[in-house]
């Protein structure tokens, strides 16, 4: 099992070229492509081929430094991007923009969430969000699996919504019988509604888990704090993972913080991979 890190985490404070450098210099092997999750930057903008050359840009400066993108977060701007018809159809576009990036850095796999047409909550609609659900990543796994993507869907922390936890979201993804339809497993939002994230990794197995978000919380509130801050039973979770086999990548989605460039920061860096390493039981 290979240890990863959302891109930003290294990108955003020291640029892309030294970010790379500095990911793998840690100990870092995999990335977690954070690019193509906001579609407002200037990058998510550009036209067509000036989209794939600045997409196979950052490739290379990964696999120069060794790291390799294991995974990538699809767009998500939150649940306004979903309350109709036609914003629906413009997230599709983008979404489509967003694996067709995501085949130019030859990442495997894309994370994305569920649509959510009325907000955090489904105000008692889950017929209708079902098949507004199915239709749109009907289309989008199909559209992916064109370019050799599996999309993987991820367990959101919202208490009243349908498309949440882990069991309904697997026997929604189940009900498609798409190869290329799999599942993202999110500690920290399992946290939020009272599940186990081991026992999470039980449910899913080997088949349908294919992509990891690992953060800690303190089981009420989405805050992405560092492993072993919170609540989850990381003991529990490691065994889970080994249990069933997974190979793919223990997936940080924590970091640091704002911590300024320096010896501080580089610590703190190298501690979160090494807590990384003892989750993928490498430690």
């Amino acid at each position: 099992m290979k240890i990863g890190i959302q891109s930003n985490a290294y990108t955003d404070p020291y640029g892309v070229e030294k970010g790379f450098y500095k990911m793998r210099e840690h100990g870092f092997e995999c990335t977690d492509w954070q690019d193509t999750c906001n579609v407002k930057t200037d990058f998510f903008k550009l036209p067509e081929m000036q989209f794939e050359k600045a997409a196979r840009k950052f490739k290379a400066e990964a696999e120069k430094n060794g790291i390799v993108i294991n995974q990538a977060h699809g767009p998500w701007g939150g649940p306004e991007d979903d309350f109709t018809e036609e914003l629906r159809e413009i997230k599709f576009e983008n979404v489509k923009k967003a694996i067709r990036g995501v085949a130019y850095v030859e990442c495997p796999y894309f994370v994305i969430h569920n649509l959510m047409p009325f907000g955090w909550s489904d105000c008692g609609r889950k017929e209708e969000v079902y098949s507004i659900n199915t239709e749109f990543f009907d289309k989008i796994v199909d559209y992916a699996k064109g370019y050799g993507v599996t999309v993987c869907l991820e367990n959101m922390p919202a208490g009243d919504q349908y498309l949440a936890r882990p069991a309904d979201m697997l026997a929604f993804v189940k009900s498609f019988e798409k190869d290329n339809f799999r599942m993202c497993l999110d500690t920290g939002h399992c946290a939020v509604h009272g599940i186990s994230p081991a026992d999470s990794v039980r449910l899913l197995g080997k088949e349908y888990l294919k992509t990891l978000h690992v953060h800690d919380n303190n089981g009420i509130s989405d805050l992405h704090w560092i492993p072993f801050t919170g609540v989850i039973d990381w003991a529990d979770f490691t065994a889970a993972l080994l249990q069933i086999g997974f190979d793919g990548c223990l997936s940080l989605e924590s970091t640091v913080g704002g911590l300024p460039l320096g010896e501080e920061r580089d610590r703190k860096e190298r501690e979160l991979a090494g807590i990384a390493l003892k989750l993928a039981g490498r430690t």
